[in-house]
């Protein structure tokens, strides 16, 4: 099976995705079972810039700047955490948030959507 979401938050007011482990909802719910995805996967269609990408400053963009070619989507930060992890992540990578970028990832680790 496969499951698929879409977000669309306005320039200026993206806040984010909470951290979260992908599962089945529906099994969740009708048998208490946690089962994940084999991959886990992110496109941004869109994310600014064209793909254009500043690899010495790559913290946050300003929204002048997002108006002006930079990053204007969240990027998507992943986790070596799962859920039968007994001890916190101690490794992340971050998908950066460009038009056409694609990120999988096994289904069972710990990601969400930075602010931005």
């Amino acid at each position: 099976g496969a499951e698929w979401w879409t977000h669309t938050r306005p320039l200026g007011a993206n806040l984010g995705h909470q951290l979260h482990f992908d599962t089945d909802e529906s099994l969740l719910g009708n048998a208490g079972k946690v089962t994940h995805p084999v991959i886990s996967s992110v496109l941004y269609l869109t994310g600014g810039g064209g793909g254009k990408h500043d690899e010495e400053n790559d913290a946050s963009t300003t929204e002048n700047e997002a108006k002006e070619g930079g990053v204007v989507a969240g990027s998507t930060i992943v986790f070596d955490q799962t859920p039968a992890s007994e001890e916190v992540a101690s490794q992340a990578w971050i998908g950066h948030a460009r038009d056409n970028a694609f990120l999988n990832f096994p289904g069972n680790l710990l990601h969400g959507v930075l602010p931005c």
